[in-house]
Parts: structure tokens; C-alpha cells; sequence
């Protein structure tokens, strides 16, 4: 998650956050008990985020609804 957040950042800080957790769940992704640090900057201010390391594959994406 820190990686995609990297890449695509959020722009809804926890609402994204909460639905790529949930994107992974759907896709069978077991959440680690290892976590991960996302900081992000809204206004000057920045938010700490920790949550679950989660890895998906691309096979698994494959199937999600984005509905």
C-alpha cells in the first residue's frame, strides 16, 4: 500500500486507504500482520497512516468489482 500511495496519492487520505483494503480482501488477500507507515500531506499538515502490508498480484485483481 505504501508503494501505491507512492505512485497514486491519495487524494481522499483514509477513504482510499479503506478502499484499497477492501479491494484486497475481495481479491482473497490475506492482511499481514507486518505494517506499513503512509504519510500523507493535505494543507501543510501531515497525516500518519499505518496500516496492514498487503501484497496483491496482478492474477488477482483480475476479478474484483469496482462497483
Amino acid at each position: 500500500m505504501a508503494e501505491l500511495a507512492r505512485h497514486l496519492p491519495p487524494s481522499h487520505d483514509l477513504e482510499t486507504l479503506s478502499y484499497w483494503l477492501a479491494m484486497a480482501r475481495e481479491a482473497g488477500v490475506v492482511l499481514s500482520d507486518e505494517v506499513q507507515r503512509i504519510d500523507l500531506e493535505d494543507n501543510g499538515e501531515v497525516f500518519r497512516f499505518t496500516v496492514p502490508e498487503v501484497g496483491l498480484e496482478y492474477e488477482a485483481s483480475q476479478n474484483l468489482s469496482l462497483d
